[in-house]
């Protein structure tokens, strides 16, 4: 049986626990998944991680580039 002074201590609600979360951390952790991500699976995976890599890591004249042919590709 648990007695007062621990019933005091705890939070009302689980949520009101405060939490602290490292977003740094967080955002490292998901690039090293997208760079160990296995592309068995979906048949065009290769090519979107391949596309979605050159798309991350231009400036923003080859974004606008890139998104001009897209959208010409769907004309």
């Amino acid at each position: 049986m648990m007695n007062v002074a621990e019933i005091a201590q705890r939070p009302p609600y689980p949520s009101s626990k405060p939490k602290g979360v490292d977003w740094e951390k967080l955002g490292a952790e998901v690039k090293k998944e997208e760079k160990e991500e296995k592309l068995d699976g979906d048949r065009y995976a290769a090519l979107n991680k391949f596309f979605r890599e050159i798309y991350q890591d231009a400036d923003e004249d080859t974004r606008r580039s890139h998104q001009k042919v897209f959208c010409k590709a769907f004309e």
